[in-house]
């Protein structure tokens, strides 16, 4: 039995999600606990503007040394836009592993309904992916 339904107060969603947001980490991080970190990758953070003004990051990792233009992967993390971070190291090493291949991989840091990066309502996280691919 779920220790929550929709009509438990807020406090409690909030807490529940921040309880799944801490376990669902653990379990990530430990997928790639022991995996080779991927060499000849540059990552850097940069800064867009959302549509209400807000600084948003963009994780964005791609091959040392290439030049001109590469295809792009635009990373929208996973916690259904409720829970989890573009920051996270499952998903920073996941896009660093991507870019030996000739890629750049660009997750954005977009708000979420609870968790770390939230709670911001609905559609909030949605207008920082669009802000981020434009």
């Amino acid at each position: 039995m779920s220790p929550v339904s929709p009509h438990s107060p807020r406090a409690d969603l909030l807490d529940l999600a921040a309880a799944a947001e801490s376990a669902f980490e653990a379990v990530l991080e430990e997928l790639i606990s022991g995996l080779p970190e991927t060499a000849g990758v540059i990552s850097e953070t940069h800064v867009a503007r959302s549509t209400d003004g807000r600084e948003m990051k963009l994780c964005v990792s791609r091959p040392e040394g290439a030049e001109g233009p590469l295809p792009c992967i635009y990373h929208l993390h996973g916690g259904a836009v409720v829970i989890m971070g573009a920051a996270s190291a499952p998903y920073e090493r996941w896009r660093r592993g991507l870019c030996p291949t000739g890629l750049v991989v660009v997750g954005v840091e977009f708000r979420d309904g609870a968790g770390r990066l939230g709670p911001y309502p609905y559609p909030a996280g949605l207008e920082d992916c669009v802000t981020g691919l434009k």
